[in-house]
């Protein structure tokens, strides 16, 4: 491999995890909302600030290095729709198959399972809304790109 190879596949990672990151960051962002509403202005608003610092350093740096909209809008919109593929696969796991992995793991299992089921009734509808937050926003990325000239 050349140098200018490896340079591109360095610097493309690393701006998709900065990216990627600050999309994860929406997941505990969520769960603040749902859990902790009392204290949601401070954690949400701090969680809100890195989740956006992230996505847009990510995006920016993709910009500084492809020079292109079009590339960034296509890298961005694909890189969107990874969750978003991850999240609809892990949508088929049934809640006894994350129960039994849970127990196998934990020793003291029954003082986390009322904990794993109040996150699973009252979490996974709203990942649901991110799942589906993220195919549009994938989707309107490469739309984009699509119609971008540069």
């Amino acid at each position: 491999m050349t140098v200018s190879l490896i340079k591109h596949f360095a610097v493309l990672a690393f701006a998709n995890f900065l990216y990627l990151t600050g999309l994860a960051f929406l997941v505990p962002l969520s769960i603040v909302f749902v859990f902790l509403p009392f204290v949601a202005s401070g954690a949400f608003a701090t969680l809100a600030v890195i989740a956006g610092a992230l996505v847009t350093a990510g995006a920016g740096i993709l910009y500084l290095y492809t020079g292109s909209r079009r590339k960034t809008l296509f890298i961005l919109g694909r890189t969107t729709l990874i969750p978003a593929v991850f999240s609809i696969v892990l949508s088929f796991v049934n809640e006894q198959l994350i129960f039994s992995t849970v127990a196998f793991y934990v020793e003291d299992f029954q003082r986390v399972k009322p904990i794993l089921e109040s996150y699973l009734e009252q979490s996974v509808p709203h990942g649901a809304y991110l799942t589906v937050g993220y195919v549009a926003i994938g989707v309107l990325l490469l739309w984009l790109a699509q119609r971008t000239r540069t």
